[in-house]
């Protein structure tokens, strides 16, 4: 009877054995699967950002481009920069300071041109403003800010030549310390260091 017992054990003990080598095979598969995949997309946003930072790169030259001497003499001293010190101009500016640093000179030197559009009415946070690729001239914004409930800002407006001048009414501002006049870009107006504007109740 002992000896049953201790054959039926050892079979039980044999088939868990074989039971969770299968379950460590078959994890260790989908692990080296997982680890695949997520290379694979690492890759795959590594290349996009690559290609989208060449875009920007070419976006700014074509600007640059199009524009007259006083347009080329101002981003190059932009370009002068640092990233850290554009987002703060940006940030001064109620701009975006997000992105490639041919992006931050976009945002400044677009501002400078055609006028900012300040905070968001509604929830204060910083608007993103669109431009047309062919000429330049923008042509709408929109609030990004999202809630803690996941609730997108609804503000958003679109910008023709008859209602530009009433819509971007922010001129361009330089930091505290002169950041743009550092590199010679003269402004009539400094952002002030203080608290940020309140939203509209």
């Amino acid at each position: 009877v002992l000896a049953v017992v201790f054959e039926g054990n050892s079979r039980n003990d044999r088939e868990s054995m074989e039971g969770s080598m299968d379950g460590e095979e078959d994890y260790k598969i989908l692990r080296a699967n997982w680890e695949m995949a997520r290379r694979e997309t690492a890759l795959k946003r590594k290349r996009r950002r690559e290609e989208e930072k060449k875009g920007q790169a070419k976006r700014l030259k074509a600007i640059e481009g199009k524009g007259t001497e006083l347009d080329k003499k101002f981003l190059e001293s932009l370009k002068k920069l640092k990233v850290k010190e554009l987002k703060l101009i940006c940030m001064g500016n109620h701009l975006f300071k997000s992105g490639s640093k041919p992006q931050l000179i976009e945002r400044i030197f677009m501002t400078n041109k055609h006028g900012g559009a300040g905070p968001c009415p509604k929830c204060a946070h910083n608007l993103f403003i669109f431009f047309d690729e062919v000429t330049d001239e923008p042509s709408g914004l929109e609030c990004r800010n999202t809630s803690l409930y996941r609730e997108r800002c609804p503000h958003k407006a679109t910008i023709s030549p008859s209602n530009k001048a009433t819509v971007l009414t922010h001129m361009l501002k330089d930091t505290e310390d002169g950041l743009l006049q550092s590199v010679g870009i003269i402004t009539q107006e400094i952002a002030p260091d203080s608290e940020p504007p309140q939203p509209e109740k």
